[in-house]
């Protein structure tokens, strides 16, 4: 870990190992790689300063990626989710979901229709489309239920833009 603020921002340091391990300390979310208690077998551990290729931003987390991406998904749009494989029908691996309201970090966790979303997590309500048929040039005729349910914004599969209406 890099202690100086400014030097954290062009360089990080790096412990290196000959084998991965899944001790109690190496793994998250200790990471304490110096403590290994498999040093014997996997190695000791190596400190290495890597510097940052120049030009690049530097990568946002899982947690922060889908903050950013679940400020894309605005009211009145149609996205794609993806399909539980139990729930794979006539819609194939996805289904999409007409969004209803703004999506929202839960701040306890919270039981909807069976189905418990925890603390933290970034929610949305949404309507499903049911696959109705397809029509000429391959484009196709949904019908948005009346049902509203909410889902967790990881599920929803980030594309580009918002499905067509």
């Amino acid at each position: 870990m890099q202690l100086d603020a400014s030097a954290a921002e062009t360089r990080g340091t790096l412990a290196l190992k000959r084998l991965h391990c899944a001790c109690t300390n190496c793994k998250a979310p200790v990471y304490d790689f110096w403590n290994c208690s498999l040093r014997d077998i996997v190695g000791k551990p190596t400190r290495r300063e890597c510097v940052r290729v120049s030009g690049k931003a530097a990568v946002a987390t899982q947690t922060q990626a889908l903050a950013d991406f679940s400020i894309r998904l605005k009211r009145g749009k149609y996205w794609p989710v993806r399909a539980d494989d139990d729930e794979r029908a006539a819609e194939g691996p996805f289904w999409l979901a007409f969004i209803i309201n703004e999506p929202e970090r839960l701040a306890q966790s919270m039981t909807y229709a069976g189905q418990t979303f925890n603390e933290g997590w970034i929610v949305v309500k949404v309507k499903w489309c049911t696959f109705i048929r397809e029509r000429s040039a391959g484009a196709r005729l949904y019908k948005v239920q009346p049902e509203e349910v909410f889902i967790s914004v990881g599920a929803v599969i980030r594309v580009e833009t918002p499905m067509p209406r």
